[in-house]
């Protein structure tokens, strides 16, 4: 349980918008995952990578983000949930900047930054649903993951239309 959180139950607005937030995050990392595999031909282009260096991106990011399933499995309860979340949303939010500020010949540590990307983003993605349960019980529980699912489904189809959009537009999608 996250016992750092602390909401009275009758201080609605306040979990409202924490369930909004987190649900919000959760929509972001899910968006930014799904844009990566929609942005792969604009990513070889940039980088002028082969199909093998390209399937790096996501092999390395599925590595980091089961070494950090695991270490949070095993150490997880030596942090306080708030820290865990906030250093691992922060943590998400500046290894994407980084990643996206990768010059055409950094490839390399655009990998790096987007492996450590998605290991902060396995750690918050497994410290929302416990928050959320610590928020809420049964139908409301159920409401509140329900969200987060969907949520997740939204920037998933959103991320998708937005990547083929840009492809089909030739716009450019590095900074």
């Amino acid at each position: 349980a996250i016992d750092s959180i602390k909401i009275h139950k009758s201080e609605k607005w306040k979990i409202f918008i924490l369930t909004f937030s987190l649900i919000s995050i959760n929509s972001l990392s899910g968006y930014d995952t799904f844009a990566v595999d929609g942005s792969l031909p604009l990513i070889k282009n940039q980088f002028a990578i082969n199909d093998s260096q390209s399937a790096l991106i996501n092999t390395l990011s599925s590595i980091t983000h089961s070494l950090s399933l695991a270490l949070i499995w095993i150490f997880g309860d030596f942090a306080s949930g708030k820290y865990l979340l906030s250093t691992s949303v922060f943590g998400w939010c500046i290894s994407n900047i980084l990643s996206l500020s990768c010059g055409s010949a950094s490839f390399w540590l655009f990998i790096v930054f987007r492996s450590i990307s998605s290991a902060f983003n396995s750690i918050f993605g497994v410290l929302i649903p416990v928050i959320l349960a610590d928020l809420f019980e049964d139908a409301e529980l159920a409401k509140a993951l329900t969200c987060l699912s969907l949520s997740e489904i939204m920037a998933g189809i959103f991320s998708t239309s937005m990547t083929s959009w840009i492809i089909i537009s030739s716009l450019p999608w590095f900074v």
